[in-house]
């Protein structure tokens, strides 16, 4: 990921981007798509458990969802509705 400032003297504006910012921007897309609230890879939610996260009750858990744009589909966990 890369940030920083872009433009210049008359129109600075600060952005991100990179294969990180794309990921969630497309992420946040099946958000919207399925009217959650917030989500995560089963991968990262496991690696919370591991190291003591304790979540809320797990609203749903979605295997091999697909995500416009990424090539391979996501198991991924909804933490909120």
């Amino acid at each position: 990921m890369i940030f920083g400032a872009v433009g210049d003297a008359s129109h600075l504006e600060y952005t991100v981007i990179g294969d990180a910012v794309n990921l969630a921007a497309k992420r946040e897309k099946v958000t919207k798509d399925q009217k959650v609230g917030a989500h995560t890879k089963r991968e990262s939610y496991e690696t919370g458990l591991d190291q003591g996260y304790t979540p809320p009750d797990v609203k749903d858990q979605w295997t091999a969802q697909a995500v416009d744009g990424v090539d391979a589909p996501m198991d991924l966990v909804v933490l909120t509705a």
